[in-house]
């Protein structure tokens, strides 16, 4: 969940000041990701309560499906490849990047990082020509933007070759074992950031059951994580990406896809599943699932002085 903040759009008519102040008071929308990958806005001017009840309910201005919208965006890329399903595409952090408004048009830069580690720049606009920004005449648009994604799965046969053009578990991308932890890295003056860190994931290994030419499903093959350095991944600046770690992601809209990895940190106490960063950046706080008793979580504290 996030909250919008009001912006003051300059379309508004300064001459009328008197009936300015009879306008009730604007509450901030409210912008919510769900379980089965939905993407919604609610309108918190508008609430609506049952009869016989005491309880409101905000109106949905707008809803969008995450991973229709990331299957469109990713098929420009590559038509055959198979995204994770819908829960592992559910919105696990909402960062606002940016905000502004220029006469009629107000304008929303959010960073989302999905369960599976992937990352989105979500640019949601509203026109409208009243001072309500999600009146019945507003217009909302949503421009959703891959900026990182997890590794493909690295196909070999019994023999630990790999296999290339192959089709089936090679066209799925590695996920992790829990949803992978997230946090804004510095923020601006606005509060706002356009530096997320999050858990990296490992590439992941389908080994095939059996060599013969003959066998025809892949069904009974088995999924490991990798662990040889020729399966981890590499970006343009030459970062091996190999899981248990964590990555700095630059959600600046001008760079390629995959290309946005500026930092890596490695761990060495397994995957983390939660974190947290100091508003200065120089501090970040990582929590593990792997205590020795039942119920343990350890933490690990990281500092940036050193870079």
């Amino acid at each position: 969940m996030l909250s919008l903040p009001l912006l003051s759009s300059s379309s508004s008519s300064l001459n009328n000041t008197k009936k300015q102040k009879q306008l009730p008071k604007q509450q901030p929308l409210v912008l919510v990701a769900g379980n089965g990958a939905s993407l919604a806005l609610l309108d918190t001017n508008r609430i609506t309560r049952k009869a016989f009840s005491t309880k409101v309910s905000p109106t949905v201005a707008v809803s969008w499906d995450i991973h229709q919208l990331a299957s469109r965006e990713y098929a420009k890329i590559d038509s055959e490849a198979r995204l994770p399903n819908r829960r592992w595409m559910a919105g696990h952090q909402l960062s606002l990047l940016g905000h502004g408004s220029n006469r009629e048009v107000t304008w929303y830069k959010v960073g989302i990082v999905v369960k599976c580690g992937w990352v989105f720049l979500a640019e949601i606009s509203l026109t409208s020509s009243s001072s309500s920004p999600t009146n019945q005449s507003s217009q909302i648009s949503l421009q959703l933007n891959i900026v990182h994604h997890t590794p493909r799965i690295q196909c070999f046969n019994s023999l630990n070759e790999p296999l290339d053009n192959l089709g089936g578990m090679a066209l799925q991308f590695s996920l992790p074992d829990v949803p992978v932890p997230s946090s804004s890295a510095v923020g601006g003056n606005d509060g706002s950031s356009n530096m997320l860190w999050l858990g990296d994931v490992e590439t992941k290994r389908y080994t095939l059951p059996s060599k013969d030419k003959y066998v025809l499903c892949e069904d009974h093959g088995k999924v490991t994580s990798s662990q040889t350095d020729s399966s981890s991944s590499m970006d343009q600046d030459g970062l091996a990406h190999q899981g248990d770690g964590l990555i700095l992601a630059n959600l600046n809209d001008d760079r390629k896809i995959n290309n946005n990895i500026c930092a890596s940190i490695p761990l060495s106490n397994g995957s983390p599943v939660s974190l947290a960063v100091h508003p200065s950046g120089e501090w970040i706080v990582v929590g593990y699932g792997n205590g020795r008793s039942k119920g343990e979580r350890n933490l690990e504290i990281l500092s940036m002085r050193k870079k």
